[in-house]
């Protein structure tokens, strides 16, 4: 699971190119469906990005290239969406 720090990568990933507007715009959509079926919209709409625009299914993000000696660095990381979590079992609700 990424970490609040690469959440906020992407975030500044996304707004990067069209500044804070697309990320309202982003917020705004989201609002519009009833608060039940969100995170089933979200879900869809990763898949279909992940498929039209990911590679191999993953998000890539690339951080700037750092000059170091004799080389250049630069760190890529990637995220692919979690599998959805299969039911707890009764095991499993007693020990949480």
């Amino acid at each position: 699971m990424p970490s609040p720090d690469d959440h906020l990568r992407m975030l500044v990933e996304l707004l990067r190119p069209a500044g804070p507007e697309l990320g309202r715009r982003w917020l705004a959509a989201l609002l519009l469906a009833p608060a039940s079926e969100r995170e089933a919209l979200v879900e869809a709409v990763e898949r279909r990005m992940s498929e039209e625009y990911g590679s191999g299914g993953a998000l890539l993000l690339g951080e700037p290239p750092v000059q170091r000696q004799g080389h250049v660095e630069q760190v890529v990381r990637s995220y692919r969406r979690a599998k959805p979590r299969a039911a707890e079992s009764d095991s499993d609700r007693a020990a949480g």
